[in-house]
């Protein structure tokens, strides 16, 4: 595994930031973003996502990537 993550990071010099739980989040967010294109698009810009694990908590990430937790 840290084979893996150190070959990686030399060739992907961006991914030194480690990735915190935060970061993994809006990376989530992003790729919903970005599955849903088309005419989504306008509407996943201006309204929140919102994530639900099943751990109690709601992850909302608004669009400038901001993340506020929710209780159920």
């Amino acid at each position: 595994m840290d084979e893996c993550r150190i070959e990686i990071m030399h060739r992907y010099p961006q991914y030194e930031v480690p990735i915190t739980v935060c970061t993994g989040l809006v990376f989530m967010a992003e790729a919903i973003r970005k599955s849903f294109g088309g005419k989504y698009v306008r509407y996943l810009r201006k309204y929140p996502i919102r994530l639900d694990f099943g751990t109690g908590k709601i992850f909302e990430i608004a669009p400038d990537d901001s993340i506020r937790h929710i209780p159920k």
